[in-house]
């Protein structure tokens, strides 16, 4: 996630919390794959919080919400992740095989 908001991100901010909710795992296209749930808030400096491009599309499957008067934008959604070799990776949601 942190480097999903490195990319989305133009005003400099810190990660207050993140919450793991829920998490499914399972074998997918003949790979394996780890889907879960998350919140993430964050506390942005400045007069509100900036995306690098407008509507902020890196996060299109995430719900953004802004408090501005306390400056911490809590985002929200599901995290995709696929084995790669001996770790994971994120990957986009796709429908189906590419």
């Amino acid at each position: 996630m942190q480097q999903i908001f490195k990319q989305t991100f133009l005003s400099p901010y810190t990660l207050v919390s993140f919450e793991k909710l829920d998490g499914r795992s399972g074998e997918r296209y003949g790979g394996v794959f780890y889907e879960m749930r998350i919140r993430a808030v964050l506390h942005y400096e400045g007069v509100k919080l900036r995306c690098r491009r407008p509507s902020c599309p890196e996060l299109h499957h995430y719900l953004l919400e802004d408090d501005a008067r306390t400056k911490k934008a809590t985002v929200a959604g599901w995290l995709f992740l696929e084995q790669d070799g001996d770790g994971w990776k994120t990957v986009p949601l796709n429908l189906g095989p590419q």
